[in-house]
């Protein structure tokens, strides 16, 4: 069984802010667990992605909790280059 149209845009468009992925390595500190952490962030979220798609036509659950995981990464890694911003509220 496949996954719906609408199921894999929806894991398209939770993969987007990957290619603020530039600005991250610019914007990070030089320390070598920020780099590691940002090298695995692109395969951590393809393969969320790709996971969540292919549980899409038996489990809907996981789906979206693999969709929600992916937003966290990317929030996870926004707050790992701008500390200073999330200290701040």
């Amino acid at each position: 069984m496949k996954a719906p149209k609408w199921a894999t845009w929806i894991a398209v468009i939770a993969c987007l802010p990957l290619f603020s992925m530039p600005w991250l390595i610019a914007d990070s500190a030089p320390d070598s667990n920020t780099k590691t952490m940002l090298s695995l962030y692109p395969l951590a979220v393809l393969l969320g992605a790709y996971c969540a798609r292919k549980a899409m036509p038996e489990r809907p659950e996981v789906f979206w909790i693999l969709i929600a995981v992916i937003v966290l990464i990317h929030a996870a890694m926004w707050v790992l280059v701008n500390p200073l911003i999330v200290t701040a509220l």
